[in-house]
């Protein structure tokens, strides 16, 4: 199968090599990209603690040199892959809550606060989910850090020929939706990573629409099999 996948890089990458070797062809034509904000030292050096919702941070958090001083703080991961890429990064204390936002806290607040100082949360200037909202509802002192902000890519044609696109946030489905005719949709499936991401697209019908079970790149993936 012929799959558009539309986010940012570099995770566009690592989703296209997946794609082949589970025998499809990818499309790597990103819809948004990313941009790293620059972090003032007083905002991150007192962590206790710190809270990643995507490798996109973990990703900024290298890219501005944030992890070899904090490489020894507990580190809570919102699922497996952020996990793992945690790990790579060089942080040495890391688990995962394998789900969702929601479940990511739960884990924080299952754990007594053992650290001293606030939990950090290193997040997108827009994160999709209100994690430190949740952590101070349960009495976790928490804040959040913007490392990225997502962005629109430059405007492109929609690839030729694609018989499938990969969504996986809300942002790429609203570009996708101004991009994407109904009669280009007729032949196309949609495979989201939840269903507030595919929300912008609940206007136009496509051949085939499926949610991932889990909101993770393999889960997504499992959708074409």
């Amino acid at each position: 199968m012929r799959v558009w996948v539309t986010r940012a890089q570099p995770q566009a990458a690592a989703t296209a090599e997946r794609l082949v070797q589970m025998g499809h062809e990818p499309v790597v034509q990103p819809l948004i990209e990313t941009r790293l904000v620059p972090v003032a030292l007083e905002e991150w050096t007192t962590a206790g603690a710190l809270a990643f919702t995507s490798q996109t941070a973990i990703d900024a958090a290298l890219s501005l040199d944030l992890v070899p001083a904090l490489a020894d703080r507990p580190v809570f991961a919102v699922g497996d892959a952020t996990a793992e890429a945690a790990h790579r990064a060089g942080f040495k204390k890391v688990r995962s809550a394998g789900g969702a936002v929601s479940d990511l806290a739960a884990l924080i607040l299952a754990n007594p606060v053992s650290w001293q100082g606030d939990l950090v949360h290193f997040s997108a200037r827009q994160p999709a989910g209100d994690l430190t909202g949740l952590l101070k509802h349960g009495g976790c002192p928490a804040r959040r850090v913007t490392l990225y902000e997502t962005i629109d890519a430059p405007r492109s044609d929609i690839p030729k020929a694609v018989e499938a696109i990969l969504i996986h946030s809300a942002m790429a489905a609203r570009r996708a939706a101004a991009m994407i005719s109904r009669h280009e949709a007729q032949n196309m499936c949609l495979f989201g990573l939840s269903e507030a991401a595919l929300m912008p697209l609940n206007a136009i019908k496509f051949r085939q629409r499926a949610v991932a079970p889990i909101a993770n790149e393999a889960s997504i993936l499992s959708l074409l099999d």
